[in-house]
Formats: structure tokens, sequence, C-alpha cells
């Protein structure tokens, strides 16, 4: 079993930080989980290693508290909606995937519900999005393959997507380039 749990930990691509310590400080091996994590430490030599494997994205994680919009106008399309909800223009799986996954239960509740990341949307345009960042939301919008809708507001949702991944200290590796610096902004 201990050799099947060292196997699992050093081949798994989501191993977010190890560490040494000497063989005297730990003598045994000892998996636990507490928030979305798994800590584990486990004996190499004379040395003992830990590491902690971050958890698979979980929506539930956020405890996100859906509200009614004040306007059935869809922020990115302008237009007058049918079915209008809330849509968070960082969605969480991308928060999840760039920085979030390392974060106590608390704080992401704090970025889920905080309304400087949500913006009115049609239900069917917010569907469309998912977790698309920029550039994939974009194309989406326009690529033939069922519902067509023009974003008339890209370059403000590029600034607020932007904002929010700053405030956050969320990565921008995944984001193309090209498309913010079509809207004026340069990542770093």
């Amino acid at each position: 079993m201990e050799k099947l749990l060292l196997a699992l930990i050093l081949i798994s691509p989501t191993v977010l930080h190890t560490k040494s310590a000497n063989a005297s400080e730990f003598y045994h091996t000892k998996v636990s989980s507490q928030q979305a994590e798994t800590w584990a430490q486990f004996g190499v030599g004379s040395l003992i290693t830990s590491a902690v494997v971050s958890s698979s994205y979980n929506r539930s994680q956020f405890r996100y508290h859906s509200y009614k919009p004040d306007t059935s106008i869809g922020f990115y399309t302008n237009k007058s909606c049918d079915f209008i909800n809330i849509d968070h223009i960082v969605s969480l799986k991308d928060a999840h995937d760039s920085g979030a996954s390392s974060w106590t239960n608390s704080k992401k509740k704090v970025f889920a519900n905080d309304k400087a990341n949500h913006v009115a949307s049609c239900g069917r345009v917010n569907s469309s999005k998912g977790s698309a960042g920029p550039k994939e939301f974009l194309r989406r919008s326009n690529d033939g393959r069922g519902l067509e809708y023009e974003i008339v507001m890209f370059c403000e949702y590029v600034r607020k997507y932007y904002n929010v991944k700053l405030r956050y200290s969320l990565s921008l590796v995944e984001n193309d380039s090209v498309t913010f610096k079509s809207c004026g902004i340069a990542i770093p």
C-alpha cells in the first residue's frame, strides 16, 4: 500500500509543493484530507518527503449564492433576454485552474460571491460561455455551431476579466496575450 501511494504521488501531475526533512522527524506514512487537499508524508531512504496534492475542480467548494439580476439586459450582448442570470466574468473553474485550487474554502466563497466578478447575462449566452476565457468565448460567439450572438461589450469584458484576475492574483499564463492586446491590455 505504501509503495502504491508513493508511486501515485510521484507521478501525479497535480503536485503543488514538496519539502524534505530528516527521517528522525517522521517515521510513518500519513494521509489525511482537509479542504480538498491531500497531504502525504512518505519515507524515501533517509529522507521524508511531504507533498500537497490538489483536488480536482468542484463547483460546490466555492459556495456561490445566486441572486436575481436587477435588469433584463445582458451585459455581453446589450440586448434584452427572455431568461437572464448572473455570470462569473472569471468562471469558478477558470479561477480554480489558475490558482484558486490552493485557496481555503473561505476565500473561494468570497471570490464566488464578489459582485465585481458578476454581470447579468442572457442565460443562453452564459451557457455558451461556460468556463471559457476571453479568446474562447469570442470564438464561441460566432462559430456557427448553434447559438449565434454578438458580444458588443467584448473589451469591457476583457478589462473586467483582467482586473478580477489581478485582484485575486490568479494566473494569466493560459490566456492569449493577443486578445488582451486588442483591447489595450498588455499581459505581463
